[in-house]
């Protein structure tokens, strides 16, 4: 055997021990994680910031993917609007956070909608046309109790 033959049989050991071992790691891996729609809930498109914890989760980036440009453009002007708002907050000295809910209309009849308390941040986009500003704070609501311990709970 030459040295080559040796180098490329080496190599094969190497990547079938490899192999097995990166197999196991992803089996323990996808025990505990539901994939990559762990956070996905049906009917909306959310990002939810803890500021708190330094935490954020969202939508999967496959399912933001499907809201159209109308409704991303008005969810970015949302989020420089909410940006604005804290930082005029900070302006006031009061050493209170304040609360805010920003609720806008798109182009496309979205509704683009912010919450902020608490050191928490909930950012919504719902596309259903035709829906009310009253049926878009009740699903705002509804989100708010059963994945955020109602920490965005208007009551």
């Amino acid at each position: 055997m030459d040295g080559e033959q040796g180098i490329s049989m080496v190599k094969q050991q190497v990547l079938e021990n490899a192999s097995v071992k990166i197999s196991k790691v992803e089996e323990k891996l996808s025990k505990g994680w539901a994939g990559e729609n762990a956070y996905h809930v049906s009917g909306y498109r959310y990002l939810l910031v803890d500021g708190d914890r330094s935490t954020s989760r969202a939508s999967p980036s496959g399912k933001v993917t499907t809201l159209s440009k109308e409704s991303l453009v008005a969810a970015s002007k949302l989020r420089e609007e909410v940006d604005l708002e804290k930082g005029r907050a900070k302006w006031d000295n009061t050493g209170l956070e304040k609360e805010l809910e920003i609720c806008i209309r798109a182009k496309n009849n979205a509704w683009v909608i912010a919450r902020v308390t608490r050191g928490k941040e909930l950012f919504m986009v719902l596309e259903k046309a035709n829906e009310t500003l009253l049926y878009a704070s009740d699903a705002v609501e509804k989100f708010s109790n059963k994945y955020c311990n109602g920490a965005f709970s208007l009551e």
